[in-house]
């Protein structure tokens, strides 16, 4: 799991940062390749890792443009590219849910209760806030002065909240160890269980 989790902790920070200096120097194409290239160790494993893999080869393809369009840059929403920025948003909503569901088949797998309440709220909550910031976007069309300051300045903090507690989860997996679906990690988790009684 150290592997598969490190390349996709990686890959989601590549997508979340970015540094445009024309272009942008940290790719959410090879961020998204990335994650592909990590699920890609536990599909074996875990049949939910194919629809990781196939959400996140369509994101590295679409979003090939923002390497070139930051999305800063777009303030027009009612814009071809502000439509395609709305819509990168929702497929990568997708992509999260979909890392979300194999975490918690993992943590099921690995038989930690704790470990699988963890996963579910931290992925409630981020579908709540991301979908509750989409839905607060059409509003600042026609909002304008210290409203729309309110409304931005609230939507990105929420949703840069639920990112680091998305990634914080990628890391608490990754640190369980082992390249093998948690095949090592739930003999250290047994081997806990039996010092325990």
């Amino acid at each position: 799991m150290r592997t598969a989790y490190g390349r996709m902790f990686w890959g989601f920070i590549l997508v979340l940062i970015d540094i445009n200096i024309p272009i942008d120097l940290l790719p959410d194409p090879i961020g998204f390749l990335l994650v592909c290239s990590g699920v890609s160790v536990l599909i074996e494993q875990f049949s939910g890792g194919r629809k990781v893999h196939i959400t996140g080869i369509m994101l590295a393809i679409v979003s090939v443009p923002t390497v070139f369009i930051p999305q800063n840059t777009v303030t027009d929403l009612i814009t071809m590219w502000g439509i395609y920025y709305f819509a990168l948003g929702v497929l990568k909503l997708v992509l999260v849910f979909y890392v979300f569901q194999l975490m918690i088949a993992n943590a099921r797998k690995l038989g930690d209760p704790q470990l699988v309440k963890s996963t579910t709220s931290a992925m409630r909550i981020y579908a709540v806030t991301f979908i509750a910031a989409h839905i607060a976007i059409p509003f600042t069309i026609n909002t304008y002065g210290s409203a729309l300051m309110t409304i931005t300045t609230l939507s990105t903090g929420a949703t840069l909240i639920v990112e680091i507690i998305f990634l914080y989860q990628l890391l608490k997996f990754r640190k369980l160890g082992g390249d093998d679906g948690g095949v090592e990690a739930e003999a250290c988790l047994k081997d806990k269980r039996v010092d325990e009684t």
